[in-house]
């Protein structure tokens, strides 16, 4: 039963009930009528208090949907919080992660240059000899790292091309115009015992080929008595392990005539390789 009918009803029998108590006929009715009168305000005024209570019993609902509703959006915003906090942890140890294994490389990276020799290469020295008035080699270890493994072979090209312009070339005279010399270990930056010195000369060109754990050297060095003194050029080329290739060394004395290096194509074809820049102590 709807609320308003309800509402409709009850007014109906409190008016009836009102009207027949003015007018006297309250009394005159018979006890069947008084009866079903009482019965009808009584079945309203029930349904009255029947559709109160429905009524409280639906606000009852509705308040207790809404609360659900509001608990559900808490508890949605703070799986939503949290989940975003996990991120944003995840996203922290990940970067950690990635830092420590970047730390991890490096350390790998120079360890490795350190067993190796990295970029480090040997270079002989070379200059003037007061004692002998000739020239003289001092080998050298140039890079950060040590150097393992050095075998060097130094050729006199001013004897060498004597002997082929002579035509009296073999193995003997070969191994007259080079020296070999081997070192297990060079730490950086050291300076081995002279290698070599020659008799009075004014001029020498030198071949060095080198090879250490890290790669293969080829040397060209130019010594030239002038009126001050002795004047040097020197350039080193690299192969390394690692595939790269190019000169690493580079050094010529303003003293030195800039003709000779021009005339010389030994000098020419390695100085037209690309540079590797290598720190040097």
């Amino acid at each position: 039963m709807s609320p308003e009918l309800i509402g409709i009803l009850t007014v109906a029998a409190v008016a009836l009930t009102a009207v027949l108590s003015l007018t006297g006929a309250w009394s005159n009715k018979s006890r069947a009528l008084r009866i079903l009168m009482v019965a009808s305000a009584a079945v309203a005024l029930i349904s009255a208090v029947v559709s109160a209570s429905n009524a409280t019993r639906a606000s009852q609902r509705a308040r207790l949907s809404e609360e659900r509703e509001l608990k559900a959006e808490a508890a949605s915003a703070s799986a939503t919080s949290q989940l975003a906090d996990l991120q944003s942890a995840l996203k922290a140890r990940t970067d950690e992660a990635g830092s420590l294994s970047g730390i991890i490389g490096g350390l790998a990276n120079q360890g490795l240059k350190q067993a190796t020799g990295g970029d480090s290469f040997p270079v002989i020295d070379v200059g003037g000899d007061g004692a002998t008035e000739g020239v003289i080699g001092i080998l050298t270890t140039k890079g950060v790292n040590p150097l393992f493994n050095v075998d060097v072979r130094v050729v006199d090209a001013d004897a060498l091309a004597a002997a082929l312009r002579s035509g009296d070339y073999s193995v003997a005279v070969q191994k007259q115009t080079e020296q070999k010399f081997s070192f297990p270990f060079l730490n950086k930056g050291s300076y081995a015992r002279p290698l070599f010195t020659t008799g009075p000369v004014k001029s020498k060109k030198l071949n060095i080929f080198s090879s250490a754990r890290n790669g293969d050297f080829t040397e060209l060095a130019l010594i030239r008595r002038v009126p001050q003194g002795w004047t040097t050029a020197t350039i080193v080329s690299a192969s390394y392990a690692d595939k790269r290739v190019g000169i690493v060394y580079e050094h010529v004395d303003d003293s030195f005539p800039p003709a000779v290096l021009k005339a010389d194509t030994d000098w020419q074809g390695l100085h037209a390789l690309r540079k590797i820049w290598v720190p040097v102590l």
